[in-house]
């Protein structure tokens, strides 16, 4: 973590509380040397002034491997140059197993640089393995004891009960407003909060529920059973309904529902349950097969009182008839009334409606699967129909209580029918595909098919920038036009495809990018290069010098400076990309050295700094293929608008020196 006011705040306080830093890790980056820690608080601007209070926290496990001179390395770094600090405290806080770059224990708190710190820092309520040595203004209630983390090579840091961080930090320097830890359970237990950031709690008091039941007519059994009616949270109770002589179970209800018996239930919450008991019940129970019995009464659990008067009511399915009853019932009486003077089964019985099919043929027949031998189907049968028509006819089509030219044709004999087979003499169908041109056909009669035997020639014509290349399908080869006999149902495609151009690009000290929408970048490096194209296809050309050289122009097919520059493929081309050597400027290393250039990176400004005695003449900003991208005479340079990526920043002063830097643009 990094905090470093802007130039001339007051910073009243900045508060760090309530979190875990583990296993963290400071570096080098490269030449620059760390300095800090894993939070690093800088006064850095003059009329900075920070008062710096880190509170309730956890630090475990972190290394710090920076190697610059004026750092301590310790775990958490204060440090300032002409800015300066407040009253600053470290209280109730954990610094154990953080080590600096010679492997040995971190000092908690120390500085990151710039001017020390410590005479005005107080440590108080805290664990650290080194017990703040460094700490020379106050270090109070401090110990270097074990925290006794709860399971710390798994990563839990909360602490044991026996922990010499419980209950042994200080109230009054918990932050205004925080009142959980970063459990978010309660901020203090047992009066006085812990150390580090999760503070000890107690055990969850045992839950209890109470379980009521009461049962007429019968009696419940309850296991396990509970002298006091109550049981811990979660407890499974079984509960098992007896009835009494001449009842019977009926069920459940309160808080049980449902018939099963015996019931568990779940102690989750306070329970009443009631067991329901009734007289005993006649059944009644009735079959019925492609059909329906309805009862009056019907009950809903459907038993009746031991006498009870039942009209039963036989409905047919669709299709179906009914034929009478059988098992506890007979005769074919509907509706028909029972006495329910013991448990009974009544059946319906029920048979499918017979249906006639008459079928009608000229110039052709039709046969039946199935074909009964007395011409009747049962009501909803599948019936197929096959068509043979007569020599020289064709099947046209179904009339009467059947349409379409489906054949076989299946029906469904939901009626009676009467069907119509239509035929006509052989017609034949000649389908023509063609894309990216057409096909036209003498005769061209109006339906589009031909008697059995028609002779027919057949024209294709390419669209524009199209080419005829021949027939598939029912015709080969690739004679135009095209004489055709219609003895069967013929399919025939007339093959087109785009007229290919040629484009041939030469380029030498440079790369040229090829791209169109469908065809995707090329680059072209030194040899020629031959790619084809559709007709007419606009290919974009973008030259590229090698480092050293600049683009001078096209020549061949194209004569001209643009770059890039868009061609139309209406022909075969040759182009080539001109380049010619550029003189570089010379960098001075002596002036190089003389000139600052920060923040690399950076996402917008750039400063520029002189040596006392140099002037900036200009400073130009290149792309890395060397193009010229901003130029300017001042000592910043705004980059937010380009690009991320690696650029060339040359700086010359007014005796025509010139210093050079990369610069990476975020």
């Amino acid at each position: 973590m990094y905090v470093i006011p802007r130039e001339g705040t007051n910073v009243t306080y900045f508060i760090l509380t309530n979190s875990l830093f583990k296993n963290n890790r400071t570096t080098d980056d490269g030449s620059r040397k760390a300095k800090g820690g894993m939070v690093w608080v800088r006064a850095y601007y003059t009329g900075t002034i920070i008062s710096t209070n880190i509170i309730n926290n956890t630090f475990v496990n972190n290394l710090n491997e920076g190697t610059d001179a004026n750092s301590d390395f310790a775990t958490v770094a204060l440090s300032r140059n002409t800015g300066s600090y407040g009253n600053s405290f470290v209280a109730n806080n954990i610094f154990w197993g953080n080590k600096n770059n010679n492997g040995n224990v971190a000092l908690a708190v120390g500085k990151g640089g710039g001017t020390n710190f410590t005479n005005n820092l107080a440590a108080l309520n805290s664990i650290d393995e080194d017990n703040f040595s460094n700490i020379s203004f106050l270090a109070s209630n401090t110990s270097n004891s074990d925290p006794l983390f709860t399971d710390a090579a798994n990563g839990d840091f909360t602490i044991q009960t026996n922990s010499p961080a419980k209950d042994t930090g200080d109230n009054s320097r918990i932050p205004s407003g925080v009142s959980t830890d970063l459990f978010g359970n309660q901020r203090i237990f047992n009066t006085t909060v812990d150390m580090g950031a999760y503070e000890f709690g107690p055990a969850a008091p045992v839950i209890k529920k109470a379980l009521n039941v009461t049962a007429t007519n019968g009696s419940v059994t309850i296991s396990p059973s509970s002298a006091d009616g109550l049981y811990v949270d979660g407890t499974s109770v079984e509960l098992t309904a007896t009835p009494a002589a001449g009842y019977q179970f009926d069920g459940w209800s309160g808080d049980a529902t449902g018939t099963t018996n015996p019931l568990t239930i779940t102690m989750d919450a306070d329970k009443t349950i009631i067991a329901r008991f009734i007289k005993t019940q006649r059944t009644l129970t009735f079959n019925a097969t492609n059909g329906s019995i309805s009862t009056n009464p019907n009950p809903t659990s459907g038993t009746y009182d031991d006498g009870a008067s039942v009209e039963l009511t036989a409905t047919p399915d669709a299709g179906y008839q009914f034929d009478g009853w059988s098992g506890d019932a007979t005769g074919t009486t509907n509706p028909l009334t029972i006495t329910m003077d013991t448990d009974k089964t009544v059946t319906a019985m029920f048979s499918k409606i017979q249906r006639t099919l008459t079928i009608n043929a000229t110039n052709g027949s039709v046969s039946t699967n199935p074909n009964p031998t007395g011409g009747t189907y049962d009501d909803g049968t599948s019936v197929e129909l096959t068509v043979t028509p007569a020599s020289g006819y064709q099947f046209d089509g179904w009339s009467g209580d059947a349409t379409g030219t489906t054949n076989p044709l299946t029906i469904t004999m939901d009626a009676d029918k009467t069907v119509t087979a239509m035929f006509s003499k052989i017609q034949r169908t000649l389908t023509i595909n063609a894309t990216n041109g057409s096909v036209s056909t003498n005769p061209n009669p109006t339906g589009g098919t031909y008697d059995d035997g028609t002779s027919v020639e057949l024209t294709a014509t390419p669209d524009a920038g199209y080419q005829f290349d021949g027939w598939s399908g029912d015709a080969t080869g690739t004679t135009n036009p095209l004489t055709v006999v219609m003895d069967a149902d013929k399919t025939i495609t007339a093959m087109f495809s785009k007229i290919q151009r040629t484009l041939t690009v030469n380029a030498i000290n440079g790369t040229v990018n090829i791209s169109v929408p469908t065809f995707g970048p090329k680059n072209i490096n030194n040899t020629p290069t031959i790619s084809q194209f559709n007709d007419r296809t606009i290919v974009r050309l973008e030259a590229i010098p090698d480092a050293g050289y600049k683009f001078d122009g096209w020549s061949g097919d194209i004569t001209s400076t643009a770059n890039p520059v868009d061609v139309v493929m209406d022909g075969d081309k040759t182009v080539t990309a001109m380049f010619s050597a550029v003189t570089a400027s010379v960098v001075d290393e002596e002036f190089n050295r003389e000139v600052k250039i920060y923040p690399i990176p950076t996402s917008d400004i750039l400063n520029i700094e002189v040596r006392t005695g140099y002037d900036i003449k200009k400073v130009v900003l290149y792309s890395i293929v060397g193009k010229k991208v901003l130029e300017t005479k001042e000592k910043k340079m705004n980059l937010s608008s380009l690009v991320s990526g690696i650029y060339i920043l040359k700086v010359t002063n007014s005796e025509g020196r010139v210093a050079s830097r990369r610069i990476i643009k975020k």
